[in-house]
């Protein structure tokens, strides 16, 4: 590793630290490492600002991405399919310690997802797609 790259790595080292003053770094480096010119302490300095300022945006990042698919997953946990709802549904309608009304409501929120009311009885509902047919006015005979 280079003095150059030995220095910018120390800064970086305390902003990870928590000591973001220009003066108090520069002293710790002149004290631990070496005399240095304040001109390229100044050099190191941006240099290792910026590279910590990116490792922040990095770890902000890889936060969100985690923080979202957790809340994706939750929110899909949290809700019921169809078949799961149509289940408890089912359990509600059949078991006798639930209350005539509760049994009611329950076989018709049934009815309602399984479509029952949308059809009466002996009707079969077919679905054609439209045809167009183009027949002249006036046929030749």
């Amino acid at each position: 590793m280079s003095k150059q790259e030995k220095y910018i790595t120390f800064i970086v080292d305390e902003l990870r630290k928590g000591s973001v003053s220009h003066k108090e770094v520069f002293a710790l480096i002149c004290r631990n490492l070496r005399q240095m010119s304040k001109r390229s302490f100044d050099k190191y300095w941006k240099i290792a600002n910026e590279r910590y300022t990116d490792e922040l945006q990095a770890i902000q990042k890889q936060k969100t991405a985690i923080h979202t698919e957790i809340e994706l997953s939750t929110t899909t946990a949290n809700v019921l399919t169809k078949v799961q709802a149509k289940e408890i549904l089912s359990q509600i309608a059949k078991k006798e310690q639930s209350k005539p009304n509760e049994k009611i409501q329950a076989i018709k929120t049934l009815a309602d997802l399984e479509g029952w009311n949308d059809l009466k009885d002996g009707t079969t509902i077919i679905t054609v797609n439209p045809v167009t047919i183009d027949i002249p006015e006036d046929i030749p005979d």
